[in-house]
């Protein structure tokens, strides 16, 4: 598990889904997943999806919604499909307020 300073975790269950905690933010983005390139390339070579559950982040601000859109770029460089489960209402309000559901795969 990879514990940024500011509080946001980041563990991986045994069926291979990154599960996200606390809270995704411009205090706590830059540090959340130190492993995020690794672990794209991981599942690229298994030939999996990257999979990451929202359920336990507690509060998501617009630093939070730029992460989410860096990951899936970062998803799509490496021709890695992206799950983001249990998404947060907050983070489906604020990509619809900056019209970026439909990049997001968000309804």
């Amino acid at each position: 598990m990879a514990e940024a300073s500011n509080g946001i975790q980041v563990s991986k269950s045994d069926a291979g889904v990154f599960q996200l905690s606390g809270d995704l933010n411009r205090n706590t983005v830059m540090k959340s997943w130190p492993q995020q390139k690794s672990e794209i390339r991981s599942c690229k070579a298994n030939n999996t999806p990257v999979r990451v559950d929202f359920s336990k982040v507690e509060q998501v601000d617009t630093a939070g919604l730029a992460w989410a859109m860096h990951l899936l770029k970062a998803c799509k460089a490496e021709e890695v499909e992206l799950e983001m489960l249990n998404l947060p209402n907050g983070l489906i309000k604020l990509a619809k307020l900056s019209n970026v559901n439909s990049i997001l795969s968000l309804q």
